[in-house]
């Protein structure tokens, strides 16, 4: 906002040339408003009238001549004397007045309109000082204003108003562009009790411009004079200086506080909040007029009252409190986990005079190790479970084992004992499958081997599989499947592991004597398969974590069946797999349960079923006795493998570990080798290239024997040269039908 310059009157503006002369060398120029005049709000400070009016009439001067706009708020007294000045300068004031390019308004009429019971109202001041700069800013590029509104409230001992017109001042600056030049008497900013608002006068303007009082003094009292006013000067602009710094100090903590995630918080040692950023806005959901002034309990739940008070009290005793987690509420009423900081705020004398809060929140932390905690609780439950179960079968083994010691190889006992042994060792076999299928899935390592097959066939399987659980607590199971066939394209033993584990889980949270049905249809572009029990139901609290890994409800666990947990977790994962879905459904305890499966259909041509390996059929004699060699470092393992084999006919040597097996191998060049894969000195795989390497060993059936049973297990053993991969228990009548292929091809 730059204006032309004149030169100043000699007895206003400058020191004479033999009072220059006596300046000191260290002494700086004095500040003038010219120096401040492209400033665009500046305070002159006198101590004679005379000295302010001329600096008022050559400001106003200037900005006529350079084609700015001027207005004068001032006493009616020195309204007549600026207007006096101005004649003498040769200035027509009708014609200014015409042009609109001066106005003149007597400050104390302006004053008593703007006020109201002692305070500054701001509309009137927009009307009745901000539309005049406004439209004078219309017609001309510039405008200058010289303003005494606030040093009349000064004079007059309201210094607070007077702050509040300087605040308007720079408000009405921010939209508006114009130069205000305002001035105040020194003589009413000398006392002690004037020295906060003087300062906070001095603080609302751009630049501080000392009086200029010296025009009737003699030289060497002038010189005196403006050394002091200099020095006077200089004081103020340093404490400027520092408070602009400390300004841009306080603005960046406070763009660092508002731009925080974390909930900052300011309140008095009593408790009440003093100042709430936009974290605490975020995360307690109240604006800061809603909340500032009012007592901190009120994002404090009641139940923590009491710990506030103690907070307080630490506070006041000057201690800082770190990472303190509790629990605070929003202002929807939800809960909020926090982790709260507080440390107290000092005076300059040490006193705490408040305290700082800052409050993360760690909601989902604690989330994720209630999670964890879950999790673990779960793991524990787990092994405790599955201890239970794997031990539930080894009693009826053993009991059986002690029967066929006491009655021999026949009668009515012994095949009972063999039917409890089967029995058990199939219920650990599944136990240990499902286990392993459930982690399969869980990694995304279980493989599919679909081919379009018909429905009912899968219902078969998986009935003939649950046959035992349903018999055993003597339900009664109806079936109800489509008139037409229905084929789905699925792997026909993970789908049959499926619906044989919702109708042996049915049968297990049913009572004995109960209903199960099995029923499917078509359902537009799916296949549905229900299976709905008059069972002990699902309370609702527990069907959104049925399908979880582990997971039983109380009253399972209460009762004798409750299993590991994984049925329904293998169920939702295969079915998954197929690209299907699978829903509970329940009225509620002792309401019964129903699992409905889904699946998608197609009209698939009938495809020929590959041959496969019927476990169940008896194989046929041996047409000739095999040379085998069992090798297995668990020695009953091998024991009873090679007895069953030779009770089928084949000569059979054992081995315990891997070069003991080679060793055997070369002398007698077996037909086929049962190989457990972790041997001692040559491990399973190892043994197989060795054997494959040698002339004999190129037509020897290699037969894989272990209880790592994962594709990429097989996988390994068919590229280590094994031609068949058996997981540990071994199906004896799979054992069988494998010998009984390589005897027919020997």
């Amino acid at each position: 906002m730059g204006a032309a310059r004149s030169p100043l009157p000699a007895e206003a503006g400058a020191v004479r040339a033999e009072s220059a002369a006596e300046l000191s060398a260290e002494l700086a120029p004095t500040a003038s408003w010219r120096e401040a005049e492209e400033a665009q709000h500046f305070v002159q400070f006198y101590e004679h009238e005379t000295v302010l009016l001329e600096s008022v009439s050559a400001f106003i001067h200037n900005g006529v001549e350079s084609g700015a706009a001027a207005a004068v708020i001032a006493t009616h007294a020195h309204l007549e004397e600026i207007k006096r000045q101005a004649r003498a300068q040769g200035f027509d004031l009708a014609a200014l007045r015409e042009r609109q390019q001066l106005v003149m308004l007597d400050a104390g009429e302006a004053l008593s309109k703007i006020m109201d019971r002692g305070v500054p109202q701001r509309s009137p001041f927009m009307e009745i000082v901000g539309s005049v700069i406004a439209d004078a800013r219309r017609r001309y590029p510039r405008v200058v204003v010289f303003t005494e509104l606030a040093a009349l409230l000064w004079r007059d001992g309201q210094q607070g108003a007077a702050l509040q017109i300087e605040e308007l001042w720079n408000m009405f600056a921010k939209r508006q562009t114009f130069t205000l030049f305002c001035a105040y008497p020194l003589q009413d900013c000398g006392s002690e009790a004037h020295q906060i608002p003087f300062e906070g006068i001095c603080a609302s303007h751009q630049q501080v411009i000392p009086a200029e009082s010296y025009v009737t003094l003699p030289s060497r009292e002038r010189l005196k004079h403006i050394s002091q006013l200099q020095q006077k000067a200089h004081a103020l602009e340093r404490e400027l200086h520092r408070r602009r710094s400390a300004e841009r100090s306080l603005a960046l903590l406070a763009a660092v506080v508002e731009s925080s995630d974390d909930a900052i918080i300011s309140k008095t040692p009593d408790g009440r909040i003093l100042s709430w950023n936009a974290g605490a806005i975020r995360l307690f959901g109240y604006r800061p007029e809603e909340v500032i002034g009012k007592p901190i309990t009120v994002i404090i739940p009641p139940e923590c009252h009491q710990e506030e008070q103690h907070v307080l009290e630490r506070l006041r005793r000057g201690e800082r409190i770190e990472h303190f987690e509790t629990v605070r509420v929003a202002k929807d009423g939800h809960h909020v986990h926090v982790s709260v900081t507080l440390s107290p705020v000092r005076d300059a004398n040490g006193s705490v005079i408040g305290a700082s809060k800052i409050a993360r929140d760690i909601t989902e932390r604690r989330r994720a190790d209630e999670a964890l905690r879950e999790a673990d609780r779960r793991k524990d439950e787990f092994l405790a479970v599955l201890a239970h179960e794997l031990r539930n079968p080894l009693p009826p083994v053993r009991y059986a084992l002690a029967m066929s010691k006491k009655v021999g190889r026949t009668g009515e006992q012994q095949k009972r004992a063999e039917e409890i042994i089967d029995r058990q060792v199939e219920h650990m076999s599944r136990l240990l499958d499902d286990l392993l299928d459930v982690s399969r899935i869980t990694r995304g390592k279980l493989e599919l081997r679909k081919s379009w097959i018909e429905l009912a066939s899968i219902i078969t399987a998986a009935v003939e599989t649950a046959r035992p659980v349903l018999d055993a607590k003597h339900h009664a199971l109806s079936l109800e499947l489509p008139q037409e066939t229905v084929r789905i394209d699925a792997d026909p033993v993970r789908m049959a592991q499926v619906f044989a584990n919702l109708l042996i889980n049915a049968a297990k949270y049913t009572d004995p004597g109960g209903r199960i049905q099995l029923r499917a249809w078509r359902d537009g572009q799916h296949v549905a398969v229900a299976v709905c029990d008059n069972g002990i139901g699902i309370s609702p609290d527990m069907m959104s974590r049925l399908f979880t890994p582990f997971f039983q409800a109380r009253s399972a666990l209460e009762r004798s069946e409750g299993g590991l947990g994984i049925g329904l977790a293998l169920v939702r994962g295969l079915v998954t797999l197929h690209g299907g879905s699978v829903e509970a459904r329940s009225e509620g305890p002792q309401r019964g349960s129903e699992f409905i499966v889904r699946l998608p259909s197609g009209a698939a041509a009938s495809q020929p079923q590959q041959a496969g390996v019927d476990s169940q059929a008896a194989p046929a004699a041996p047409s000739s006795p095999l040379r085998v060699i069992v090798a297995d470092d668990n020695r009953d393992s091998a024991e009873t493998c090679a007895a069953l084999l030779q009770l089928c006919g084949h000569q059979v040597q054992i081995a315990h570990t891997g070069r003991e097996a080679l060793e055997l191998a070369e002398s007698l060049h077996p037909h086929a080798m049962l190989l457990d894969i972790g041997m001692p000195e040559l491990d399973g795989y190892t043994l197989a290239g060795k054997i494959r390497g040698t002339a004999w060993g190129r037509g020897v059936t290699l037969i894989a024997i272990t209880g790592w049973g994962q594709e990429d297990d097989k996988r390994r053993a068919l590229a280590a040269g094994f031609n068949h991969h058996l997981t540990k228990p071994i199906d004896p009548n799979t054992l069988e039908a494998l010998l009984h292929g390589v005897g027919a091809s020997a």
